[in-house]
């Protein structure tokens, strides 16, 4: 068998660089229709497109009764954007084809992409009178399509169900459920419809990593790991799933699993920047800074103008202590990104550790003006604030706060402003409030100023809403 696959290979080499030679004198002999498919399949699999589309033109010249042909020149000026002549071979293809579906399926992507969206349903709509099951299923993958373009996603999601019920073995729809899925969020209802795939098919590995997808968005992650670890066991190939899974591991910070994840990843995939990133940030999070620090060099050698390589770098030697470091770069991510709230905030911490707090207060300011609609931005600066007694700034700041931004985080930092500046008549009746709207977020209290954790009367109001 290998001798065979072999000699096929050595062939088609001969063939293409026969054909070249004379494509080169622009005389092109004749071929028969299977040495035209090696030819074209030799350069699709190079990804070289024009050449493919010259060995078709070819190919239609010297057998131009061949619906095949025309096909597969109509597939390649689709994938050029060049749908108007895409539909002259489809024309061409109708007289000669063998199977009018085909040409009919293609004719509606053509017109999908010129935005004829009318026609193009219309088309499908007529191969729906005759169809079998699987053909059914790969019309409502053309009508999904169109809907996707068309930016009606539910309806997307709709179709896309009716393909796969009709066909499970569509894998083409199946992948695109978790874009409709995520567009739309039914994640719910995509936990429900694949938990019935997988009944009729367990070994499906796509209907496995959609509904972990679904799982990690509603912050399942303990059954989304589950479900991605299934999905690459089934397929040891499926490079997403390991890295999805991973991801889930993270937020569960079990970060000894999610490495065990990349180390099978890197069994069967070749490391790239993120990679690295995330094997970094794990042995960062487990305190190994040796360890993480090496990954993120890794890191910087695959792509060295990576803003989020050296704000890693810069967070290890901050941990190290080596603040001068630590400064310089995450200064090297600014100069690449400029447009990140969290590079400003660490560089404050940095600067407030050395006691340089003029250049702290001004890198919190850089944070909020970045990110003004985040309010971790304007807590940690009031807390900042707070800290080195500037309360009455910090009050201040938070009356600019409500302005961009809202939320009970920030009435709990105004209420552990007020306490600080000793005023708890006022902070007792924000208190209050904030309690009564949002008690699952009072220990943001506490952390803001735990000193407050041993105030029994804080303490008894709080138990008041426990219940």
């Amino acid at each position: 068998m290998k001798k065979n696959n072999t000699s096929n290979k050595q062939n088609v080499k001969s063939l293409v660089v026969e054909y070249e030679a004379m494509s080169q004198k622009g005389t092109v002999g004749f071929y028969e229709k299977t040495a035209f498919l090696h030819l074209i399949n030799h350069y699709l699999n190079k990804e070289l497109i024009d050449n493919a589309l010259e060995v078709i033109g070819h190919a239609v010249n010297q057998h131009p009764f061949s619906g095949t042909f025309y096909i597969v020149q109509a597939q390649l000026y689709i994938e050029k954007n060049c749908e108007n002549l895409a539909l002259d071979a489809l024309d061409k293809a109708m007289l000669y084809a063998s199977s009018v579906f085909e040409v009919q399926i293609l004719r509606s992507e053509a017109l999908n992409s010129l935005g004829i969206y009318d026609e193009a349903f219309d088309t499908l709509d007529r191969l729906l009178l005759n169809a079998t099951p699987a053909q059914k299923s790969e019309i409502n993958l053309s009508k999904a399509l169109i809907f996707e373009n068309q930016k009606r996603y539910n309806d997307m999601f709709i179709a896309l169900k009716k393909a796969v019920l009709l066909n499970p073995e569509n894998l083409d729809a199946l992948e695109r459920v978790w874009f409709s899925v995520e567009m739309t969020q039914r994640y719910d209802e995509s936990i429900r419809f694949h938990q019935r795939l997988l009944d009729i098919d367990p070994y499906s590995y796509i209907a496995w990593y959609n509904l972990g997808f679904a799982y990690s968005a509603l912050s399942e992650h303990k059954s989304a790991c589950d479900a991605f670890e299934y999905a690459f066991i089934i397929n040891e190939k499926f490079e997403f799933a390991y890295r999805e899974c991973a991801q889930s591991y993270i937020h569960l910070e079990k970060y000894d699993q999610a490495l065990k994840c990349y180390d099978e990843l890197q069994e069967h995939f070749e490391a790239d920047t993120d990679l690295y990133l995330n094997i970094g940030l794990c042995h960062e999070k487990l305190g190994d800074i040796e360890k993480a620090k090496s990954f993120y060099f890794k890191a910087r050698a695959f792509e060295k103008d990576n803003d989020e390589v050296y704000f890693r770098l810069g967070n290890c030697f901050a941990k190290e202590g080596s603040y001068k470091s630590a400064i310089t770069s995450i200064n090297k991510a600014l100069l690449i990104n400029g447009l990140k709230e969290e590079y400003y905030l660490a560089l404050a911490d940095i600067y407030h550790k050395i006691k340089d707090l003029d250049s702290a207060q001004n890198f919190f300011q850089k944070a909020v003006d970045i990110a003004p609609e985040i309010n971790t931005c304007w807590i940690r600066f009031a807390c900042f604030l707070m800290e080195i007694s500037k309360n009455r700034e910090a009050l201040e700041l938070l009356d600019e706060a409500e302005i961009y931004s809202c939320g009970s985080e920030l009435m709990y930092c105004r209420i552990a402003c007020l306490f600080s500046m000793d005023n708890r008549d006022e902070a007792f009746v924000l208190l209050n409030t904030a309690l009564s709207k949002n008690y699952k977020s009072h220990q943001v209290l506490f952390e803001m100023t735990p000193t407050l954790k041993n105030d029994p009367e804080i303490l008894n109001l709080i138990s008041t809403f426990s219940f």
